[in-house]
């Protein structure tokens, strides 16, 4: 299965190579349209490189906005997956629930993670789903 990456680049690439379309980069300032001393010189073509800069940006754009605390939870959350990726998705959830449970993490994690009402969980789940996809296709 393709990344979201990969997918908007793919759909990107589509959409600017339509029959005789072309993409450019404008490497002047638009001031120089007013001048008339524009050429064909001025202008670069697209390659698969600002598609993949384009699809980047989209993908960072998607992505839900955390608060600290949140990012505080999704940070033990990587790093906890990094160490045993072994473990499944909600392998490391329970993790995070027990450890915070019994004290056997960072006083600041789990101070982070019970201060997340019901809708910040869930945005750190799913910032972590999203982020655990990526890098298990990575990993293979």
């Amino acid at each position: 299965m393709s990344s979201l990456k990969e997918k908007i680049a793919e759909a990107i690439s589509k959409h600017v190579s339509i029959e005789d379309t072309y993409t450019y980069d404008l490497k002047r300032t638009k001031s120089a349209f007013e001048v008339g001393t524009m050429s064909l010189e001025d202008f670069e073509e697209w390659t698969d490189e600002n598609v993949e800069d384009l699809a980047e940006t989209i993908v960072d754009a998607l992505q839900p906005q955390l608060t600290p605390n949140q990012q505080i939870v999704l940070k033990w959350l990587k790093e906890e997956q990094t160490k045993n990726p072994e473990l499944s998705i909600f392998g490391t959830l329970s993790v995070l629930f027990d450890e915070s449970e019994n004290r056997f993490m960072n006083l600041d994690v789990i101070d982070a993670l019970y201060d997340l009402s019901n809708s910040q969980q869930a945005g750190v789940f799913q910032a972590f789903s999203q982020w655990d996809l990526g890098w298990r296709n990575e990993c293979e």
